[in-house]
């Protein structure tokens, strides 16, 4: 009986790949966004599609493309075919966000590339406070729709201040136009507005990585201290303590637990780097494949964004238990 029902889930796999093709790569497309300003900074739409983004990638059965490839497309022609032709994606979502006052209206869709059909939509209406139930409710539909079989439980964090969450997308609207010194003035006065909100302290902590290490942790520290499972700081977090302890074990630990369960990027980048110094290239090159799959084209690759930490001596790795890295993407198609 077993045998019987897992030959005929493979079979349902494979004879339905409009729904379920062996190799999943999503796309998720900035919402167009009633809020956009005058230079076109589209910081809602673009948030909320970020976000969702994020939450999605928690899921290591499938490859979630990184903003800064899918953005790319926002005033392409024929996006999705583009999609599909250049960044291999086999499916989009899209939606569109509308804030009138404190009001919110969002509608997102899951798109299958192949045929341009829609595999799933909905639309939420409510105030700004329950951006943060929306955008995890369409990653986790999204999810739910791609994986068949199991259960998606992905977030892009806890809720905060409205206002210190919007200043807090402003800010990031602002990173990806390249303004990286008012992207940090946006942070800092998101602070102003929620002292504990894990997202600008886990921004500044990353900004500052490379620039003054205690202040960067002391921003690690202060995301973690009120959402101690906040994805968006972790990687950073243990590479800075790494910095001021010198644990790489521990470190490395960390690291590879966040890729296997998170597929965070800066947890790859700084886990292949950790692989290099320990004489480990074969599992490097590996990790640096799966973030080229994310960001098939480069366009994020050579961005001025963040400064990378220190890194670590072959003498800082010796007491390293190394995992090998083809064991985190065994289960990917």
């Amino acid at each position: 009986m077993t045998a019987f029902f897992v030959a005929a889930v493979v079979g349902w796999w494979a004879l339905l790949p409009e729904i379920a093709p062996k190799r999943i790569v999503v796309a998720v497309l900035p919402f167009d966004d009633g809020a956009a300003e005058a230079n076109g900074a589209s910081w809602l739409g673009d948030g909320i599609a970020d976000d969702v983004r994020i939450a999605l990638a928690q899921t290591p059965e499938f490859v979630v493309l990184d903003s800064t490839a899918s953005f790319a497309y926002r005033n392409r022609r024929h996006p999705l075919r583009a999609l599909q032709d250049e960044l291999g994606a086999t499916h989009a979502v899209a939606g569109g966000a509308r804030r009138n006052g404190d009001s919110l209206e969002v509608a997102a869709h899951l798109i299958y590339l192949a045929e341009t059909t829609t595999l799933w939509e909905d639309d939420w209406e409510g105030g700004m406070g329950d951006l943060f139930a929306i955008r995890d409710a369409i990653a986790q539909a999204v999810a739910q729709k791609l994986l068949l079989l199991g259960e998606a439980h992905g977030t892009a964090g806890p809720p905060v201040a409205v206002a210190a969450y919007e200043a807090f997308l402003r800010a990031r609207a602002l990173e990806r136009s390249g303004d990286l010194q008012g992207a940090e003035r946006l942070m800092r006065e998101s602070l102003q507005h929620d002292a504990s909100n894990p997202y600008a302290h886990a921004w500044l902590a990353r900004r500052l990585a490379d620039q003054d290490a205690a202040a960067a942790l002391g921003h690690a520290q202060a995301a973690l201290r009120d959402a101690p499972d906040f994805r968006g700081v972790l990687a950073v977090a243990a590479w800075l303590n790494f910095a001021a302890d010198g644990d790489a074990a521990h470190c490395f630990d960390a690291l590879y637990d966040l890729v296997e369960t998170n597929r965070d990027a800066d947890a790859m980048r700084w886990l292949a780097a950790l692989y290099t110094a320990g004489g480990r290239p074969a599992d490097a090159a590996l990790l640096n494949d799966q973030l080229r799959r994310r960001d098939p084209t480069g366009a994020g690759r050579h961005a001025e964004r963040f400064g990378t930490p220190s890194l670590p001596t072959s003498a800082d790795l010796a007491n390293v238990a190394w995992h090998p890295a083809s064991d985190l993407f065994a289960d990917m198609p």
